[in-house]
């Protein structure tokens, strides 16, 4: 873990606040020309302390059962249930949110700083293709889990509001690189979509809410690119937030709609393909039938373990080698809930035999002419 903090007054504040569009997206678009990829260096960055920080923060929930949660028991002596009540509720990793200290945080946005600070250092658009991608999918992700973590507490990520006119997360401007204000849609939509042709990548961004694809334990490298993006979509195709059934439609995630003007200019026959690439047997199942797909239910409620709310009861964590009371933290009783159920689906998955046979800081610049063994995201 990093052992250095930076002196941060109001940076927990500022850093995550918008500023408004000072031009509108199209007179911004010819600016956005220079990210399209140029390879032309072996420059490789190094995201160790991502790699750090994320398999601190970051809760995995493993494999989808397919199977909906039902409604969570309400608080005693009361008709409300805080925290998560979805019904997927139990798909997807989670991030910490309410359990992170303002040094934690300081972290996040002492990171996000230098990986924004790389960006107006070099040319990305000059990195491998690999690179260059992993770079978007980590400046994306952290910029959303910093910016979720300094408005903490929040329901739904995507009605986070800045500047004057309010302007939603998604399109509200958290980042400069190379002179461009940009947007985490910008990032998406206008550098990593129109410029990589497999769909892959879009399981490699991060939504801050339960419905899109899962953040991973580990920062995304040219060397684990592939292998990661392909763990996502498996993941996300597999579980109910990806594909599920109805009567007479298959249901799929918003995601594959917004991507489509890139990835899915046939809908319906692309997106079956697409799915079908990663799907298990259920899923193979489902898709056999000869039913039009649907956009799903969306699941905006904010990927963490409390349900986006504060407060809880007192542990004590208990020292392993001395076995003394070390450290005090106020654990949420939603979380306690929530991991309750996660336990409860372990034990499930295990009972059925669900998963048989199943696979289950400070940016580094290293200069050099080796060569990675890893597959290119095209």
């Amino acid at each position: 873990m990093i052992t250095r903090l930076f002196a941060i007054v109001s940076m927990l504040a500022v850093a995550a606040c918008a500023t408004t569009e000072t031009a509108t997206r199209a007179e911004r678009e010819p600016a956005l020309t220079q990210f399209a990829p140029a390879p032309s260096v072996n420059t490789r960055l190094d995201y160790e302390v991502w790699d750090e920080l994320l398999s601190g923060m970051v809760f995995s929930f493993g494999q989808s059962l397919r199977t909906r949660a039902g409604s969570p028991p309400p608080k005693t002596g009361s008709n409300l249930t805080p925290g998560h009540d979805s019904p997927y509720r139990l798909e997807g990793n989670r991030v910490v949110f309410s359990l992170f200290t303002d040094e934690y945080k300081a972290l996040i946005v002492e990171y996000r700083i230098a990986l924004e600070d790389i960006g107006n250092e070099i040319d990305i658009a000059t990195l491998s293709r690999n690179e260059q991608l992993a770079y978007w999918l980590n400046l994306h992700n952290a910029l959303m889990i910093e910016t979720i973590a300094v408005n903490y507490p929040v329901k739904q990520p995507h009605r986070l509001l800045f500047g004057d006119p309010g302007v939603l997360l998604d399109d509200a401007d958290l980042v400069t690189i190379q002179g461009v204000p940009l947007s985490l849609r910008d990032i998406r939509e206008r550098i990593v979509y129109p410029h990589w042709d497999d769909p892959l990548v879009i399981y490699g961004f991060f939504r801050g809410n339960i419905g899109g694809p899962s953040i991973r334990r580990e920062a995304y490298s040219s060397s684990n690119l592939s292998a990661n993006l392909r763990f996502n979509a498996t993941e996300f195709v597999n579980s109910l937030r990806g594909v599920s059934e109805r009567t007479n439609t298959i249901d799929v995630s918003q995601i594959y709609y917004e991507a489509a003007p890139w990835y899915f200019p046939d809908f319906e026959t692309d997106v079956k393909a697409h799915i079908a690439r990663y799907a298990t047997a259920d899923v193979s199942e489902i898709l056999e039938n000869d039913r039009p797909l649907r956009k799903g239910v969306y699941e905006y409620d904010i990927a963490d373990l409390a349900g986006g709310v504060e407060g809880g009861s007192s542990y004590y964590v208990v020292d392993a080698l001395s076995g003394q009371e070390d450290i005090n933290i106020d654990v949420p009783q939603t979380v306690t809930r929530l991991l309750k159920e996660f336990e409860n689906k372990i034990e499930t998955a295990n009972r059925r035999r669900l998963f048989e046979g199943r696979p289950r800081g400070t940016v580094t610049i290293i200069d050099g002419d080796e060569q990675q063994d890893t597959t290119e995201i095209d």
